[in-house]
């Protein structure tokens, strides 16, 4: 499959091509102090022109690594559920 001639902004050319999707450059989930658990976000869409960007959250915990890839509208309910529970232990926004 050739790549594709329009790129989404945030797409990351370099990474595009070598994984063959629209990748943004990834994000890391940081709370400046040392974490058990490494987490790591992105936008992605394939080069299929039918597909919605998605999110790619990737976990580390030692030798084991999980990718979840989830919808616009799962992150945006998982950000709003996350913002509750975070004001419900009393760590609401900075």
């Amino acid at each position: 499959m050739n790549p594709p001639a329009d790129h989404p902004t945030w797409c990351d050319r370099d990474r595009c091509d070598r994984f063959r999707t629209h990748v943004s450059p990834v994000v890391h989930v940081d709370t400046n102090r040392t974490e058990e658990t490494v987490m790591d976000v992105a936008l992605i869409k394939p080069w299929t022109p039918v597909t919605d960007p998605q999110v790619s959250l990737t976990v580390t915990a030692g030798p084991t690594v999980d990718q979840v890839v989830m919808s616009l509208g799962q992150a945006r309910a998982l950000a709003y559920r996350l913002r509750e529970l975070l004001a419900a232990a009393g760590e609401g926004p900075r």
